[in-house]
């Protein structure tokens, strides 16, 4: 599983910052940091602070940070300091820590998570534990478990949602990154609702819904789980609003296409009209795209063709491959600046996985990202002069 990092590092060699004579430019982790030469000296213990990391503002370090407005944690923006990007800041390593140590949790810093706005995300239902929680972690981290020359495949990493979706047991599941969904009618009466007999038992009975004359609506809107026989509420008239996620299996008809590759969870991405890089969507329009398949009937990922031609026997569309060959982690990082090939905005990064399945100790299965400077400085900036 993926999880933030606030890294220590014995600092490298550095430069000046060709601007500011006061300002010096190091690589940490393959990305720019600046600081005040006069602080720091080669060899250094220092803790990188990256972006998105969202800092206790009570800290020494940190209140140069503070809004004033009585927030505890303040986020850690994208900066140019003369010209220059910088990806976060450096502080002293705190006393005690050595190289390689994560300190995230000793400064009290926690990764910032993007509000993600989406019309009625559903009623959750019980995992049925078909298939893993998805997470990559970074390859700047994780390269050591690289072999040179292997069989590789590069795909485009696109900005949106984590989902999950399965035909199994004669029906559709739809997972987002954590939690699976019911489809959901959203109304008044949960009191009421809640008690109603399913579908299955209302048809065999042919029993009507009879909302009691005596129901009293409150003014606070909540959700009772109804299937797809009651388009609206009985009681109050509202209209059945399907779930954002199961919007998206309903737009690709992924009921019907995952019928003919039952068991074979496809994990996607959900992309449009829902982050802040936008694909070209219109109003309300999403996409989805696939990035995955894993097999829940044997518990294992499909190697890479195997996943393409089950996607493509189903009518499902897979992300942009941007190159299939031998490993090479310099052309692995290179694909991650540039354009979307999907569309006319930055690209977020890669994703690199081998062809063939593997597994190694230090990572679990072996798929790694690399997430590109563009996207990490594309909004939020400020600059200092």
């Amino acid at each position: 599983m993926s999880y933030f990092e606030v890294k220590v590092h014995k600092l490298p060699p550095f430069g000046k910052h060709p601007d500011a004579d006061r300002l010096s430019i190091v690589s940490i982790e393959h990305t720019p940091v600046i600081f005040g030469t006069e602080h720091f000296k080669e060899g250094d213990l220092v803790a990188h602070i990256p972006i998105d990391a969202m800092v206790p503002v009570s800290h020494p370090e940190f209140k140069f940070l503070d809004d004033g407005k009585g927030n505890e944690k303040a986020r850690v923006r994208k900066i140019n300091l003369r010209g220059k990007p910088s990806n976060g800041f450096l502080i002293p390593a705190p006393p005690g820590s050595k190289e390689g140590d994560n300190v995230a949790d000793l400064l009290g810093i926690t990764k910032y998570e993007e509000p993600i706005s989406l019309s009625s995300d559903g009623e959750m239902e019980r995992d049925p534990g078909f298939a893993p929680k998805y997470d990559i972690e970074n390859l700047t981290k994780y390269n050591h478990v690289m072999i040179a020359d292997e069989p590789v495949v590069v795909t485009e990493k696109i900005h949106g949602c984590n989902a999950m979706f399965v035909w199994r047991n004669n029906r559709l599941w739809v997972r987002t990154h954590n939690n699976y969904l019911r489809d959901v009618l959203e109304c008044k009466h949960i009191q009421f609702a809640m008690k109603a007999p399913d579908a299955e038992t209302r048809a065999a009975s042919g029993e009507t819904l009879a909302w009691p004359a005596d129901l009293k609506l409150t003014s606070k809107a909540c959700t009772a789980i109804f299937e797809a026989w009651e388009p609206k509420c009985p009681g109050c008239g509202v209209p059945r609003k399907v779930s954002f996620w199961w919007k998206v299996a309903k737009d690709y008809d992924l009921a019907t296409k995952l019928k003919k590759i039952e068991n074979l969870a496809v994990f996607g991405e959900v992309f449009g009209q829902v982050q802040d890089l936008k694909y070209g969507a219109k109003k309300g329009e999403t996409f989805f795209r696939a990035f995955d398949v894993f097999d829940t009937a044997n518990g294992r990922y499909l190697d890479h063709d195997a996943a393409i031609k089950a996607t493509k026997e189903a009518g499902i569309d897979w992300v942009p491959v941007l190159f299939e060959g031998p490993y090479n982690e310099s052309a692995v990082r290179e694909l991650a600046a540039g354009k979307s090939t999907l569309a006319d905005n930055i690209r977020e990064g890669v994703v690199v996985k081998p062809r063939v399945e593997r597994y190694h100790g230090d990572l679990g299965r072996v798929i790694l990202k690399v997430i590109s400077l563009d996207y990490k400085f594309r909004k939020g900036g400020t600059e200092y002069h």
